[in-house]
Parts: C-alpha cells; structure tokens; sequence
C-alpha cells in the first residue's frame, strides 16, 4: 500500500500529508456556523494581543467550548467541550484513513485513537515561541493544517531541521504537517492583520493503554474534553483496569 505519509526532511519525526480539502467541509461549517462571527466581533480584538494565560470556557449559540493559550502569547486553541463538540474532529479524522501509516510508526492494537481536536486562532505572532508537543517516547503525532485558503499575510510554520538550521513549511490548503515528538517548532513571526487565522489540529496517537501515562501529559495540558486510548470521554471508565486482565 502506498504511505499517505511523506518524510518532512532527513531524520526528523514529521511527515506531510496531502488530502482533499473537501473532507473540511463539515468542520469548517462548524466554525463558520457561529464560531468565526463570535471571535470576529469587535470586542474580541483585545483577546488576539494576548499578554496573558487564558484558561475558559465559551458559550456560543449554545454550545460550550474550551479556549486556552500558553502563557502570553496571542494564539489561541478552542476545543469541544463535550461528546457533540468532538464529533466532527472525529468525522475528519477517520476520513484520512491513516491506520497503516501510524501502524507502521506506533504501538497500535486495533486502530489509532484521536484524543482531541482544536481550532488554533490568531492574527499575530510578535516572535517565534518554540516548543515541542510531546514528552519523549510519546506514541503520538499532531496534525495541523490550514481550515481556509491561505492568507500570504500569515505566518507559515517555523522547525529546527538540525542542530545548526531552521526551516519554514509553508500552509497551504489541502495539505498537512503530521509530526511527533522530538519536533521542535514555533509560528513564524508575522504583522496584525485584519484576518483571522484559523488552522485545524488534531491530537492522535496508540490506543493501548500502557503508551497513555507519557501521551496524557501532553494531552491534558491542553484539553478538558478528550478520548481516552479505548475511545470513551474523560470520567467514569473500568477500560484501563480491564486491560489489566
């Protein structure tokens, strides 16, 4: 079978990943329904300046989302706050199909599990904020792309290709960046612009239970709701001590 997954560059823990841009389309309803009218009215341009942690639930139209930042800086990552929030995250997700590629680069029982989903939200990057997503030895990937066509005003992804150089990987529609640990990253700098930017995130990795206590470290960092390695939401699961048996 031919591998979805192209290596990014020698030796790095990060691959693209071409799709058609048509399996967006529920998600990015999604977000057009009330999401992007909320977070472009005016008084939420003080919110994209940043300069502090944010840790909040939304209500839009009814539905509850989670919306957090790392420390000060203005980017912003909104989550499903519940079961109805996560589905169309999963809707994508399964249509990628990428069971062989990650049975290829993961410990997997059965099929990989998506932990969560996110819209990352911004219109700036004053300097770059470099970090890694996972702990080391982690059996997860992060797949980011973009929702929309390509703003030219908005700044693509900056990565470290080896200790001496950086590199850029450049957004564009239809295509995403799939990348684990070890992957040290940051948004490129870019000017205000009057335009949201707005990619799709996905949180994905094994579904065996001993690969949890790393990968949950990450995972939880950043998401009230989630799926667990056996598929059900945070909260009342015998699942882990099953597998025990």
């Amino acid at each position: 079978m031919l591998e979805k997954f192209q290596r990014l560059a020698p030796g790095l823990n990060a691959y693209t990943l071409a799709f058609d841009p048509a399996l967006l389309a529920e998600i990015q309803a999604v977000f057009k329904g009330s999401l992007e009218n909320y977070f472009n009215l005016p008084a939420q341009a003080r919110l994209f300046k940043g300069g502090k942690l944010l840790r909040k639930t939304l209500r839009v139209d009814a539905q509850r989302w989670d919306l957090f930042s790392y420390d000060c800086d203005p980017l912003f990552w909104l989550s499903s706050h519940d079961e109805r929030g996560f589905q169309p995250f999963q809707t994508f997700f399964e249509a990628l199909d990428l069971t062989s590629d990650l049975k290829a680069r993961l410990e997997i029982a059965h099929r990989p599990r998506l932990y969560c989903g996110f819209w990352v939200l911004g219109n700036r990057a004053p300097a770059p904020v470099w970090h890694y997503d996972y702990h080391t030895g982690a059996q997860a990937f992060t797949l980011i792309t973009p929702l929309f066509e390509w703003n030219s005003d908005h700044g693509h992804l900056l990565y470290e290709r080896n200790a001496e150089e950086t590199a850029i990987f450049h957004y564009r529609l239809g295509e995403a960046l799939v990348f684990g640990a070890g992957f040290l990253h940051s948004t490129a700098p870019y000017a205000p612009t009057s335009q949201l930017r707005v990619l799709l995130s996905l949180t994905f990795g094994s579904d065996h239970w001993k690969a949890w206590p790393i990968v949950k470290k990450s995972v939880l960092a950043q998401s009230r709701y989630y799926h667990l390695p056996c598929g059900h939401g945070p909260g009342f699961c015998l699942c882990r001590w099953k597998d025990k048996f």
